[in-house]
C-alpha cells in the first residue's frame, strides 16, 4: 500500500467517524448545455449524486485575503466520495437550497480531499 492510499484511507476513516456533524447533500455535475431550438430553451445537461459533506464558513482571514465572500460556504469531503471531477459552475443542494460551486480545490496535492467554495445564486 502507497502513501497516497494510507492517507486516503486515513481521510475516508475521519470522515466516517465524523458522521454526525457531516450534511446529506445532492451533487449536480453539469456537463454541458444543449440549445433547443424549436422552444428556444437552453437546458442544462446533468447527472446527480447524493455525497456526504462537512460544512463550515470560510474564517475571516479567508475572506480578507481572497475571492470569497462573507456568505459563501466551505464543503469538505473524500475524493473518493464522488464519482465525478467537480468544478465550477457545477450545483450543490443543501437543505432545500441550490448552491454554486465557485473554485474547487485539492489543498492535500494528493487527491484525497476536496474543498469546494459554494455560493448561492
Amino acid at each position: 500500500m502507497g502513501l497516497r492510499a494510507i492517507f486516503a484511507s486515513a481521510a475516508q476513516t475521519i470522515f466516517n467517524v465524523a458522521g454526525d456533524t457531516l450534511t446529506s447533500v445532492t451533487y449536480k455535475k453539469i456537463s454541458d448545455t444543449d440549445y433547443d431550438p424549436a422552444t428556444g430553451a437552453v437546458v442544462d445537461t446533468s447527472t446527480s449524486e447524493t455525497i456526504s459533506v462537512h460544512l463550515e464558513e470560510f474564517s475571516a482571514m479567508e475572506v480578507n485575503q481572497t475571492n470569497v465572500l462573507n456568505t459563501d460556504m466551505k464543503a469538505l469531503f473524500p475524493v473518493a466520495d464522488l464519482s465525478v471531477t467537480p468544478e465550477a459552475k457545477d450545483q450543490v443542494l443543501i437543505r432545500g437550497k441550490w448552491w454554486e460551486v465557485v473554485n474547487v480545490q485539492n489543498e492535500d496535492g494528493c487527491l484525497i480531499v476536496w474543498t469546494l467554495q459554494l455560493r448561492r445564486p
